[in-house]
């Protein structure tokens, strides 16, 4: 019988379709001495290329005989051939309802179904020829090709070692055995199988690109590059080998020549987005960020719905500021509002910028007061006051100094009047979300609050806001300098349900309302390690359950990706050791309200997370917002660091970021977290620079000279001093974390405060039998200014060296020194 196997592979130019036609055994016994004669000439000319010769020949024998069955399988293969799946399916049909015995008939019938899109339909047919033909290997790998396509990859990789039991040197099967343990998760294998259908087939340029691809998501960097370059030896003008190298050269360190890569793939392919994508990140550590900004528009415009490059363009935006006005920036950043994957916090500062370029706040804005009505009433109506409102926190002084005299006006404009316009009330609920966001850290002046605290009575005596004719206008009003779940009355407010709210309200009430309600009775439901004993650590907890920190509100931009991989990239000269492979252990000590647990859970998904902190109420936000995400592979407890040895669990990666500083001794923390390491286990701790946190030494000592108390008055009024003024505290404005009222009070009013230097930190990680490991930088530029001023220290790992790029940077370190270590292996 003819065998027309016609092999391919999921994802892959490399496996070329093989044809088969054998015509000795094809042919009928029975044929008339003329058709047998027509059909062996069609078969030559069929086998030689000629196929539209071929064609009249076999529709000539099929006019004489219409059933003729090898006349109409080889019709459909040349139909098949010359991209009409339709028309082939429907002869080989044909052909087999003749003779219905016939392997190939089903095998090149699965292979028509296949290219059509009938995936399922032809896996029966694969199957059927398998059926018919046991030992025809090509049979089976197409069963495989089609599983792999389903998804059904266990299956997919049980067909090709079944292929392989007998053909233990196909390249190909190899390759797509490959794939599917690489798609699976299974990397270390796809590994071996790439390399063992390379061994067979060198040639293979699609398989050194694949490896080259496995061994750069392993961390494997330099032998990625090795694959990749290999790749482009056999396929010189290829441009996605050439956007591979350059991935791995980006990440080795080397941005220029990663650069030429990533600019001579675009040479090949102009519309190549994922090249442009890439070249923005090389513009990006090059600090050239108009250029960045550009690359990544390019890969929009080619692929608008490109999130990579979306969250792209939105981290060059944190770092511009720009001069003037730009309508098409202002279009841009109303995009980046909208879609979902990115973090709107990074879009706060050029908002406020192009909200006050455009509406001239530098020049019209004066102390508080009713003089800028008008600059008030302009910049109300902009739809991106309101996105910045409602989906960030204000990080912007003057910004904030406008918005506290809007609120003002608003407020007293409408405490007396019957209604508010549906224009107004969209804007006054984004106010009040603002004021929800930074936990109502604007000032406030005695006639306020004297009028809010007179509205706050007002709302709990009256009870029922449920009328129509009633758009709920003292609550919203409130809303603008309080919480709603702190009346008296919330419970009642909430049992109506969110959608018993007016529509423009509905995002207020969910916030202010029904969410912080969902912690409180979460907050008594959480785990605990039982009263703590440690004084400090009583004062550090009184402070978080005042004021959960940090603030956050949506994750964005989450990828499932290995802690290998994560460790290779962040640390390529560290060879990470073997339990990162498997389900880890992870104990995040401090977790506060969760971001940093929830990305873990988020980004690798095999992880154990347990998730200490001192502050029920941030557990309780940590929590919630697990329950939002669908994260369920976090315990959530209650409790000091300096009681884990009552959790009597040793864990693989512990992360401690920013909290051992707050501790009475945080040596005796820190030793407490090696404690609960395994051997060779992983920490990240992070702990604040003395250097570069000088002038926050400054602000707490001008806070401590005027008897400033860690209570909102005071915070307030502190804060108000320094937006006003113009003393060397004003470089405070600089930081993010002086806009919320937690983070500000953390910042610069915190109970318990210990500052590091570099030779400390290098004997404490002696003492406690620890390997420095590497920084995690903020920034790429910063890795490549290192890189510039001390390339002797090649692995980065010297902080005799970093002690030095300190001194000539002093703010290098002003967000905290945050560093990976190893614990020592005694086996």
């Amino acid at each position: 019988m003819a065998c027309v196997s016609l092999r391919g592979s999921v994802g892959s130019l490399a496996t070329q379709e093989k044809f088969c036609l054998r015509f000795e055994s094809a042919l009928s016994t029975v044929l008339p001495e003329d058709l047998s004669q027509l059909l062996g000439t069609a078969f030559g000319l069929h086998k030689a290329g000629k196929l539209p010769q071929a064609k009249e020949i076999y529709e000539q024998i099929l006019s004489q005989n219409p059933t003729h069955a090898d006349a109409l399988h080889f019709l459909g293969v040349l139909a098949q051939q010359t991209g009409r799946p339709r028309d082939a399916a429907a002869l080989i049909r044909k052909a087999i309802a003749s003779k219905p015995q016939v392997a190939s008939y089903h095998n090149n019938l699965g292979k028509a179904l296949e290219e059509e899109g009938g995936l399922e339909a032809a896996l029966a047919s694969y199957r059927e020829a398998a059926r018919l033909e046991a030992d025809d290997a090509d049979t089976r790998f197409n069963v495989g090709v089609v599983l792999q396509k389903l998804g059904r990859l266990g299956d997919a990789e049980a067909s090709y070692r079944d292929v392989l039991s007998a053909r233990p040197n196909d390249a190909e099967c190899h390759y797509n055995l490959a794939n599917v343990l690489r798609d699976q998760g299974r990397l270390e294998q796809a590994v071996v199988a790439y390399r063992e259908s390379l061994r067979l087939r060198p040639d293979l340029a699609h398989g050194h690109n694949n490896l080259g691809n496995v061994l750069h998501r392993l961390g494997r960097l330099k032998e990625a590059m090795q694959a990749h370059r290999q790749a482009l030896a056999l396929r010189p003008d290829e441009p996605r080998s050439h956007l591979n190298l350059g991935n791995d050269l980006r990440e080795l360190g080397q941005p220029e020549v990663a650069r030429e890569h990533y600019e001579r793939a675009l040479q090949l392919n102009p519309n190549f987005a994922e090249a442009h994508q890439n070249l923005g990140k090389i513009f990006i550590s090059l600090a050239n960020f108009d250029r960045a900004a550009e690359a990544f528009r390019q890969a929009l415009r080619l692929q608008p719905d490109y999130s990579d490059a979306r969250n792209g363009l939105v981290s060059v935006f944190r770092l511009l500021e720009p001069t003037h006005y730009k309508r098409t920036l202002e279009e841009e950043l109303k995009q980046c509002f909208a879609a979902a994957e990115v973090n709107h916090e990074y879009l706060a500062r050029i908002a406020a910028n192009q909200l006050k370029h455009k509406h001239s706040v530098h020049t019209r804005l004066q102390p508080p007061g009713r003089d800028n009505r008008t600059l008030m009433e302009d910049i109300a109506a902009d739809d991106l006051l309101v996105a910045l409102l409602t989906k960030t926190i204000n990080v912007d002084s003057e910004l904030e100094l406008l918005l506290t005299d809007m609120r003002q006006w608003l407020f007293f404009d409408f405490l007396d009047a019957a209604t508010i316009s549906e224009s107004r009330v969209e804007l006054l609920a984004a106010l009040a979300l603002q004021g929800f966001n930074n936990e109502y850290v604007f000032n406030t002046n005695a006639d306020e609050d004297q009028a809010v605290a007179r509205l706050k009575s007002e709302c709990e005596q009256k009870r029922n806001y449920m009328v129509p004719q009633e758009p709920e206008k003292n609550l919203l009003l409130l809303a603008l300098y309080q919480p709603l779940y702190r009346l008296t009355c919330a419970q009642e407010l909430a049992a109506a349900g969110v959608e018993a709210w007016s529509t423009p309200l509905r995002p207020l009430i969910q916030r202010t309302l029904i969410e912080p309600l969902e912690e409180r009775r979460i907050k008594q439901a959480i785990e605990s390690l039982g009263a703590l004993d440690d004084p400090t650590s009583q004062v550090v907890r009184a402070q978080y359950e005042e004021n959960p920190y940090p603030r956050w509100l949506d994750p964005s931009g989450y990828r499932q990706v290995s802690l290998r991989a994560s460790l290779r990239r962040l640390l390529p000269h560290f060879t990470p050791p073997d339990f990162v492979d498997g389900p880890t252990r992870v104990l995040v000590a401090g977790c506060g309200t969760g971001q940093v647990p929830i990305t873990i859970a988020l980004t690798r998904t095999d992880a154990k997370i347990v998730a200490l902190d001192l502050s029920r109420g941030s557990l309780a936000y940590s929590a919630r917002m697990a329950r939002k995400l669908g994260v369920n592979n976090i315990r959530f407890i209650h409790g000091d660091i300096l009681q884990l040895p009552r959790l009597h669990e040793q864990f693989h990666v512990i992360e401690c970021t920013g909290v051992l500083h707050h501790m009475d001794d945080p040596l005796q923390g820190w030793r407490t977290l090696t404690g609960c390491l395994i051997p060779g286990g992983l920490m990240m701790i992070a702990l604040y620079s003395e250097r570069a946190r000088s002038v926050i030494v400054t602000a707490r000592e001008v806070i401590r000279q005027r008897g400033l108390a860690p209570v909102s008055k005071d915070i307030k009024t502190f804060r108000h001093a320094v937006l006003t003024g113009k003393s060397e505290l004003r470089e405070l404005l600089k930081s993010e974390d002086f806009y919320t009222l937690s983070a500000c009070r953390d910042l610069l009013f915190h109970v318990k405060e210990h500052r590091f230097t570099l030779p400390q930190i290098r004997n404490a990680l002696d003492e406690l039998r620890l390997t420095f490991i590497g920084f995690d930088l903020p920034t790429p530029q910063m890795k490549q200014r290192y890189r510039d001023l001390f390339p002797e220290d090649s692995r980065m790992i010297d902080l005799t060296t970093w002690e030095k790029f300190e001194h000539l940077h002093p703010l290098a370190f002003v967000g905290m020194y945050v560093f990976w270590c190893q614990k020592a292996d005694t086996s």
